[in-house]
């Protein structure tokens, strides 16, 4: 089952699940329209340039420009100034350029002056060809001319489809053997630049598409698009939707009235408006009446969604117009009801915020979030520094607000639950609160042998022992069987440098690690005797320069991963004392990387300010941010969680 990680502050991953079951299926997205500043909610094309900028043709007002926050408005010139339609009829970003087909003319934007300037389109780059029939085609890089010599009034200029981008085209690009497919009028021909013919789609040259075109009713095209399988996808403007193999050379026909090659869509009045197929090789399908659909190649039939869970007419009578991939796999659809946005390839970042209405005394109080763990009823608890323990159950709904009459054990920074139905919270100034599970009340405070210093962490042993880090650097452990704490004082001495412990650890071996800001420590677990350090930070630098990264988790039996040694982030070899660092593509020297934790089947997540990071074992690099308005503060340190169900 794949995992991932519950970090704080406060956040919950949750990907997109496509269910196999359902009929409809959930889909969380992102609305832009003319609120937002988008000067049309009716979209034709959209596309981004290698600034990020996403740049958007709508039906009425032509060309806009996106920076993440505002909607500029460019290309006057092309919008009608009595009707306000757009004479933009493509707009695409290739080759360092962003050109804009306007009638059959074309042209390139300059950045330097924002205007758009015309230009010649494949003068040098022209192919001609004329197939059985009389009919010229002439090729160039962005489009196809037809010339038909005995029915002159059906000329046209078609663009030819573009990459990372859908919408509807009368041509398709096979990329295995370099074929362009142009349907047109009710007649399919396929245009091949290596032999220079143009090949009219006939009984003798292709027998089951010819078959295929004559089942469809010889109705005329509305969309032809190839994808990497070298499926041809074609459909009609009767709605008819057709799929034909050109390696099997065997076609498939899917009603819109019914669905998946018998059933699907219900009774919709559904068209297929565009075609795309993003990098990871999935086919999405827009249309109107039936919303957005994704191709589902192992068992041959259509998946359709809704926001809500259910049909709602929004999604359905939504005409999906337009697809694009961004840079960070973000799908954009442009809808005749202005932008959506969402991912099927990256979690979700979810925000619970713990200023509940419901708990109106926790508002003024301080609400960074330091720890949180799940027990085993489910149960989850958050530790506050200042607001004591809020406690929410398993569907992350609010249960309970715990606060004590002392401030310090209204600062929490650390929970665990022991072998014993007790719950432990590790507070400020040595404070620990226990809380009995049976009783459902907490004890008393009460302090590790008078000790007075903070508790940055814990953790417990397989026995049920239990592992204390505090502010000073001292080690405590609470024994299980005979029921008392015993304490050890260790410090750095490094001319006066904070000595606290940031992080403890118990590895497989059950050995004891501690962490401070210089200094890696492996102590013996009976004793809590130091057995020996490694340094992490050169004596003659400040830890300042070379920031105060907090994390730690063991990789295997013999290395962990670290967040920062000597400045770097990487894989440390305990029993070697050899150091690795990772070299990832994304700089993040100067991240300050708090947490690090390793999940289930073997990734490495962490956090570095607002931003959550998770390594696979290839040393791919994933990037999950939240909306800015979400999370305001950094994550905390060392504070991270693995759900009962994975997340």
């Amino acid at each position: 089952m794949k995992k991932s990680i519950f970090i704080l502050s406060f956040i919950i991953l949750s990907g997109t699940i496509f269910g196999q079951k359902a009929e409809f299926l959930h889909i969380l997205y992102k609305q832009l329209n003319q609120s937002d500043g988008l000067a049309n909610n009716s979209l034709l094309t959209i596309t981004q340039d290698d600034k990020g900028y996403i740049w958007v043709v709508t039906q009425y007002d032509g060309i806009q420009r996106y920076d993440g926050v505002r909607f500029q408005r460019f290309g006057q010139q092309f919008v009608d100034t009595i009707s306000h339609f757009s004479k933009v009829r493509n707009l695409n970003f290739e080759h360092g350029q962003l050109i804009a087909q306007v009638d059959d003319s074309y042209y390139r934007f300059n950045y330097a002056d924002g205007k758009f300037y015309q230009i010649t389109v494949g003068a040098d780059k022209k192919y001609s060809f004329v197939n059985n029939e009389g009919t010229r085609y002439t090729l160039t890089p962005v489009y196809v001319k037809l010339e038909y010599i005995q029915t002159p009034e059906r000329n046209a200029v078609l663009k030819l489809p573009s990459p990372n981008a859908g919408s509807r085209s009368y041509v398709a690009y096979d990329q295995y053997d370099g074929k362009y497919w142009v349907a047109y009028y009710g007649q399919l021909v396929s245009l091949d630049i290596k032999s220079g013919k143009a090949v009219l789609v006939s009984q003798d040259n292709y027998p089951e598409l010819y078959e295929l075109f004559d089942k469809m009713g010889r109705h005329g095209f509305s969309n032809i698009y190839c994808d990497s399988d070298r499926n041809l996808w074609l459909n009609n403007w009767v709605g008819v939707l057709a799929r034909y193999n050109l390696n099997t050379r065997k076609y498939y026909i899917y009603s819109m009235e019914t669905g998946r090659r018998t059933n699907m869509l219900r009774n919709y009045n559904a068209g297929v408006t565009a075609f795309f197929e993003d990098n990871h090789h999935q086919v999405w399908i827009g249309s109107l009446g039936a919303g957005l659909m994704k191709y589902d190649k192992e068992e041959d039939l259509f998946r359709f969604f809704a926001s809500d869970g259910k049909a709602t007419e929004d999604i359905f009578n939504s005409e999906i117009r337009a697809f694009y991939q961004d840079k960070h796999e973000n799908i954009w659809l442009g809808t005749s009801n202005g932008i959506r946005i969402f991912n099927p390839y990256r979690a979700e970042i979810t925000v619970l915020n713990v200023r509940i209405k419901d708990f109106e005394q926790a508002i003024t109080r301080n609400n960074s979030i330091e720890y949180a763990v799940q027990l085993k009823n489910g149960d989850i608890w958050v530790a506050t520094w200042g607001n004591g323990v809020i406690v929410y159950d398993a569907e992350l709904r609010i249960k309970k607000h715990y606060l004590f009459d002392d401030e310090t054990s209204n600062m929490v920074w650390t929970i665990i639950e022991d072998k014993d139905d007790m719950v432990w919270l590790g507070c400020q100034a040595g404070n620990i609160r226990r809380f009995n599970k049976k009783t459902q009340r907490f004890e008393a405070p009460t302090k590790i042998l008078n000790n007075i210093s903070t508790i940055h962490g814990t953790v417990m042993d397989e026995e049920g022992n239990i592992y204390f880090g505090m502010n000073n650097g001292s080690i405590a452990k609470w024994d299980r069987a005979h029921k008392k704490f015993s304490l050890k004082r260790n410090g750095e001495k490094n001319q006066g440098v904070s000595r606290m412990i940031t992080s403890i650890k118990l590895d497989s071996n059950q050995k004891l690690w501690a962490r401070t800001q210089r200094y890696l420590y492996c102590f013996d677990n009976k004793t809590l005797v130091c057995k020996y350090s490694i340094p992490l930070v050169p004596l003659h630098l400040t830890i300042y320069k070379v920031g105060i990264e907090q994390g730690m988790t063991q990789y295997n039996d013999s290395l962990f991963v670290l967040a920062s040694y000597f400045g770097k982030f990487g894989i440390f070899n305990v029993k070697s004392k050899n150091f690795a660092p990772l070299t990832l593509k994304e700089n993040l020297a100067l991240a300050r990387i708090l947490e690090v934790r390793k999940d289930g089947i073997g990734n490495i997540w962490f956090t570095t300010s607002n931003a959550l990071y998770r390594l696979n074992p290839q040393h791919q690099l994933n990037n999950f941010v939240a909306d800015k308005g979400l999370i305001t503060s950094s994550f905390s340190k060392s504070s991270s969680s693995v759900m009962s169900d994975g997340r």
